[in-house]
């Protein structure tokens, strides 16, 4: 059997690397965008998809679990630390276990506290405070917040700052924008939401045959796809069955 030069070995992994990450954009659904950067960039290409795609989502699961565990240990926690430190980031900090804990009224109230001063242009701040507005019918409120997230130029959660834009045009009537949004999101988005929320508007508005083609979409890329990602998916997945059933 040939044994590899050393030279070689490098090259290689790099194949590999660039390999694995072609068929993690094609079973978790992303943009096929991300073919072409892995393709002609190999190295460099498949280490950004790693930064900006794999890595994040793999902490925010992390994350996401230990918040599942005790939801109210960690706010009781919180509360504590800002009563002992009283600053905006402590403050920020529970407006998102809050809002994670679906306390969606505590939450508005703790980011509406965090918007202040230089918070007043803060990502974090403006992105929260959108959702919490949102989640308590403040449709013009929210929309007002994302308008300020792009008025200061920021890409961060960008992919769900549009689904949220979507979801406020749905919510205030706007449909055929609001179809136009999801169907441009579904794209892109890294995960199902925007597929499955522009099928049951579809559906919502009389449109069965292609609300069925999108959810039947969502339950062919569950099929090829990895154990991990449908477990994540999970609800979305389970919303395009029951739809079609």
């Amino acid at each position: 059997m040939a044994q590899l030069s050393p030279w070689m070995i490098p090259q290689v992994l790099v194949v590999a690397l660039q390999i694995a990450c072609a068929v993690h954009v094609f079973k978790t659904g992303r943009s096929f965008f991300w073919f072409w950067i892995i393709l002609f960039f190999p190295l460099i290409g498949s280490l950004v998809y790693l930064a900006v795609e794999v890595l994040p989502e793999a902490k925010r699961g992390r994350l996401g679990i230990v918040r599942r565990e005790s939801p109210r240990r960690a706010i009781r926690r919180l509360k504590e630390e800002l009563a002992d430190t009283d600053t905006v980031e402590n403050r920020l900090r529970l407006a998102d276990a809050y809002l994670e804990a679906g306390m969606k009224a505590e939450a508005l109230s703790a980011y509406q506290a965090c918007y202040e001063g230089i918070y007043r242009d803060d990502q974090r701040v403006l992105f929260g405070l959108a959702r919490a507005r949102f989640l308590n019918g403040g449709f013009d409120g929210a929309e007002k917040m994302l308008g300020e997230l792009d008025r200061i130029g920021t890409k961060d959660n960008l992919h769900d700052r549009n689904l949220l834009s979507a979801r406020i045009l749905e919510e205030t009537g706007r449909t055929d924008e609001a179809l136009k949004a999801y169907e441009a999101l579904a794209k892109v988005y890294p995960g199902e939401e925007a597929s499955c929320r522009h099928g049951l508007l579809l559906e919502k508005l009389g449109r069965a045959g292609e609300a069925r083609t999108v959810f039947e979409g969502i339950l062919s890329r569950a099929r090829r796809s990895e154990n991990f990602f449908r477990k994540k998916q999970k609800e979305w997945i389970a919303t395009a069955g029951k739809h079609l059933g």
